[in-house]
């Protein structure tokens, strides 16, 4: 054939558009939601006109997502748009197979009055969905089978940011994945940041109930959730509706047949969860394969009940089983405050995985009643051999024996301080295993005071029986809670050196001795020197200083006037509140802000090679919307041998508000680049 007519070929490439929503009515008509929806094209994002703001788009029936439909439903430019289920309709079903997986994103919205006899009120996946939620309320959605606002189905991804789940409910249907707010099916990723759970009921995880999903919850606060709607369901398909997790329930976190996987829990709130069963707050059951982290939160006044029938009532706030030793259970920097179980380990009860605990303060924590069960006022273990290092149990207290700690045969401790803890004994007068029901295996460096009557019942025979003389309770500049101990403590310059990371030294200012557990804060001006290995600082209120050795460190100023000395390594410097003077020392390091509050320091050493200043946190808002960040909202003057770091606090491009960050000694600063800041 002659080329002159050879055929043509087309090819067309959609390109992505925007289309707005100028509708609040729910018709098939344009310019309303639905319309935009069945029009929209892979790539397409839907936004509302700033008419809507505050306006509430009642829904007829369900709005479908087409498979392969990739887009972005975005509520910025109508604050306060709600998109209500009017108490009869699921909101958003997203559709999704293997041959076309769906990718969506919801962002600034309000999903209120979601329900459906299924799952996921508010927002129900299929098949490899993925989903993304940014700055979304969830209210008063209801799902009979669970998930009451969000449903991710098999082999999905659910990513949660800066959102809110209040009042939600999954407790109706005979269903134990009876999740109040999320409920997951894995194996893939499930990540929850910056968010907040509030006052939502399911069966088993009153807010999350993870199914094999690697789950990340980051950041966020868990409060009041409620599993006390489980029971035994006797003729039903499940006829054990177990109530476990007020606030999270997990089911392992991968596949039987994988690799395995990793449960973490990092700088949470858990307050006022209530469960039945297992876990106050938490009920973490994991395969061989996975490992469990739980660290930096705050478990406080959490319950957990026995079911209606009888039956347990272990964990007041937390439960960790694993069906056989696992890949490890971490539990660090943490503290368990004032939760109750109805039978036993008042503040945590665990099972078969090889724990370490590192950092932690058990206070006030309890197990109700008094017959033979009600053991173990802070911590049961069961067959899990676990390491103590650093901690503190006072004032736990036991229905039968081992105020503190019950199942410690497998359990050793390390500078960890056992403080009028008592035990009841039921209706006895023994007056025995008040700390602890056996001896754990000493490594140095622990104090129990009362002793016991009988010094055989003692935690250990080598323990220090001393009165260790602690302040009141008190929060660190991250939230934690901890005891100080007074000026007076005889723990102070005394002890055996620390084994771990998060662990630093806490300078007498009187005797000059290091001592080697974390927990000796104290309210006035202090110095903590880091040990050589990667070490966690964290000051109090005073003007302390804070020196790091050798380690990867990361030190954490308090509210005062601090100094913070990274040494060498690659640190990780966070003034917080005041004005602080900062030197990095050699090696990579990193600078944090995370609040306007921190502004006003001093970095003698910055080092324009390597050294970055992370100042994400100051523009994780709605307002920082440039594509030229560093352009934008920072702003970098000389003065004299110093570089001045100014920063846009409220992201207005057009109207641009600079205030003083911080001040860099002998740098220039035209030397400074984009690449020096993490934006």
């Amino acid at each position: 054939m002659d080329d002159r007519f050879a055929p043509l070929f087309f090819s067309f490439i959609i390109m992505p558009t925007t289309l707005i929503v100028t509708r609040a009515a729910d018709t098939t008509r344009a310019g309303s939601l639905r319309h935009a929806i069945a029009n929209a094209n892979a790539g397409d994002t839907i936004r509302f006109s700033s008419k809507l703001a505050n306006q509430t788009i009642t829904l007829r029936n369900t709005l479908t997502i087409a498979a392969g439909k990739n887009i972005t439903i975005d509520g910025s430019n109508a604050r306060g748009l709600t998109i209500s289920g009017n108490n009869a309709n699921r909101i958003f079903s997203v559709q999704s197979n293997h041959v076309t997986p769906t990718q969506v994103t919801f962002q600034r919205l309000k999903l209120t009055n979601g329900f459906t006899r299924d799952r996921g009120g508010a927002i129900s996946t299929e098949h490899q969905a993925s989903v993304v939620v940014r700055n979304v309320l969830f209210s008063g959605n209801k799902a009979r089978k669970g998930g009451g606002a969000i449903f991710s189905a098999y082999e999905g991804n659910l990513t949660v940011n800066n959102s809110t789940f209040r009042g939600n409910v999954g407790t109706a249907a005979n269903d134990e994945r009876g999740a109040g707010a999320i409920a997951f099916w894995g194996p893939n990723r499930f990540t929850v940041r910056n968010s907040n759970f509030i006052n939502n009921r399911g069966i088993n995880g009153g807010a999350i109930n993870s199914l094999n999903g690697q789950l990340t919850v980051e950041n966020s606060r868990f409060i009041g959730n409620d599993t006390t709607a489980g029971r035994y369901d006797t003729g039903n398909p499940n006829p054990f509706l177990r109530g476990y997790g007020g606030a999270i329930y997990t089911d392992r976190a991968s596949a039987a047949n994988s690799t395995g996987g990793t449960i973490r829990l990092t700088s949470n709130v858990f307050e006022n969860n209530k469960g039945r069963g297992e876990g106050g707050a938490a009920y973490l059951y994991s395969g061989q394969n996975d490992r469990v982290i739980v660290e930096s939160s705050v478990f406080k006044d959490n319950t957990v009940l026995n079911l209606p029938q009888g039956g347990a009532g272990n964990g007041g706030a937390l439960v960790h089983i694993t069906n056989g030793p696992n890949k490890g259970f971490t539990l660090r920097n943490t503290a368990f405050l004032n939760n109750t179980a109805s039978n036993q380990g008042g503040g945590a009860w665990i099972m078969d995985a090889p724990t370490t605990i590192t950092n932690v303060t058990f206070s006030q924590n309890r197990t109700l009643g008094n017959d033979f069960s009600k053991n173990g006022g802070a911590l049961l273990l069961r067959n899990a051999p676990t390491t103590i290092v650093g901690s503190t149990f006072t004032r736990n207290r036991a229905g039968w024996v081992g105020g503190a700690i019950t199942g410690g045969d497998n359990a050793s401790i390390k500078n960890t301080i056992f403080h009028y803890n008592t035990a009841d004994n039921g209706p006895n007068s023994w007056n025995i295993q008040q700390h602890s029901s056996s001896n754990l295996r000493d490594r140095g460096g622990n104090y129990q005071w009362p002793p016991e009557q009988n010094s055989s019942e003692n935690v250990s025979n080598r323990v220090n029986l001393v009165d260790p003389r602690l302040g009141r309770l008190q929060q660190d500049a991250n939230g934690i809670y901890y005891y100080p101990l007074l000026r007076t403590s005889p723990a102070i310059g005394s002890g055996a050196g620390p084994t771990g990371r998060s662990l630093g030294f806490v300078q007498d200012s009187e005797s000059g001795q290091e001592s080697d557990r974390t927990s000796l804060h104290s309210t006035a001006d202090q110095t903590l020197v880091g040990t050589s290995g990667n070490d966690r600082l964290v000051g109090g209120k005073g003007n302390d200083v804070l020196r790091g050795r050798s380690g990867d460190d990361i030190l954490i100023g308090g509210p005062g006037d601090d100094r913070l000395v990274g040494g060498d390594g690659n640190d990780r410097l966070i003034g917080g509140p005041g004005r602080d003077v900062m030197t990095g020392g050699s090696g990579r390091n990193t600078f944090i802000y995370r609040s306007p509050r921190d502004r006003g320091d001093r970095i003698t050493d910055f080092d324009v090679n390597q050294d970055v200043m992370d100042l994400s946190k100051l523009m994780s808002g709605d307002s920082f919307r440039s594509r030229t960040p560093f352009d934008d909202y920072v702003e970098l003057v000389q003065s004299g041998s110093r570089t001045v770091v100014k920063v846009d606090m409220n992201g207005d491009i057009g109207s641009p508000r600079f205030q003083r960050l911080a001040v860099l000694d002998n740098t220039n600063a035209g030397d400074l680049q984009a690449s020096n800041f993490i934006l």
